[in-house]
């Protein structure tokens, strides 16, 4: 017997979350992450951790159909979380230091993420009742 579609697709996100987690926390508790990973001279690490933060949130959300709002606050705090788990994690890190500017782009793209999603869920509700309306 095999996975019903739904399931299926819980499984991917939450696999692609528990990979996105260990990613970021790979490239965080790197020593020297301009070495390491050339994106971080290249792109910017601002712009690195917006980005992943932004993707965390809606991996989380989409990895736990919980009801809009539920699902916003949980995606929010796991999110901030992992933002808080990863800088503190620095401090133990040769050549690295946890920021309170890091944090804040992770917080801004983590409140990016969640409004974003919010947008997304209220255009479809709107749609929805649209498409009741003219039937």
């Amino acid at each position: 017997m095999g996975l019903k579609m739904n399931q299926f697709k819980l499984l991917f996100y939450r696999t692609l979350l528990v990979l996105w987690v260990l990613g970021i926390f790979y490239v965080s508790f790197s020593s020297n992450p301009t070495r390491d990973f050339p994106a971080y001279k290249t792109v910017g690490a601002e712009v690195l951790h917006f980005t992943a933060f932004f993707v965390l949130v809606f991996l989380f959300y989409f990895s736990f159909p919980l009801k809009r709002v539920k699902g916003l606050v949980m995606s929010f705090i796991f999110s901030f979380t992992v933002s808080a788990l990863k800088e503190f994690g620095q401090l133990f890190i040769p050549n690295r230091t946890a920021g309170l500017e890091d944090l804040m782009v992770d917080m801004v793209s983590i409140l990016f993420g969640v409004l974003v999603i919010d947008l997304i869920n209220k255009v479809k509700i709107g749609y929805s009742n649209l498409r009741k309306a003219w039937n």
